[in-house]
């Protein structure tokens, strides 16, 4: 297919593969002079993505905040990348070196004092604000 754009010398007609930045001429033989990097997906090109809101960035940077309580939030060991959700993103490297699951019930006064606050019990309540569906299990008796 051609299409007709304005040029400063007039009309002139070009393919319309020609105006699409990520296109690529097909052959029997495959693709050629594809760019793999123009089709990979940010989020899952590199290592796995662990998201934050950006008031935790300076916390993050200074070294101050060193851990984070997670609720189905997947997390692996290994390369990780930080995104601090600001306008521009901010993107650091850094490296997943334990996990911990728990029941929201068993959190300590010491995971909440890595959170900067000061006991468990602030702790969950911060968490039911960040994950509306987390729900603590009740004993049975």
């Amino acid at each position: 297919m051609r299409v007709i754009v304005p040029t400063p010398a007039g009309p002139r007609s070009v393919l319309a593969a020609d105006l699409m930045p990520l296109t690529q001429r097909w052959t029997p033989e495959g693709m050629n002079g594809l760019d793999p990097s123009l089709y990979e997906d940010p989020e899952t090109a590199g290592p796995p993505i662990i998201r934050f809101n950006p008031r935790y960035l300076e916390d993050v940077r200074s070294g101050a905040k060193t851990k984070t309580t997670r609720f189905r939030d997947p997390a692996q060991l290994g390369l990780a990348r930080l995104v601090f959700e600001s306008d521009p993103e901010v993107v650091l490297p850094a490296e997943v070196t334990g996990i911990r699951h728990c029941l929201v019930s068993d959190l300590t006064n010491q995971d909440a004092q890595a959170e900067g606050l000061t006991t468990a019990t602030e702790l969950r309540e911060g968490l039911k604000g960040h994950y509306p569906d987390l729900v603590e299990p009740t004993k049975s008796t």
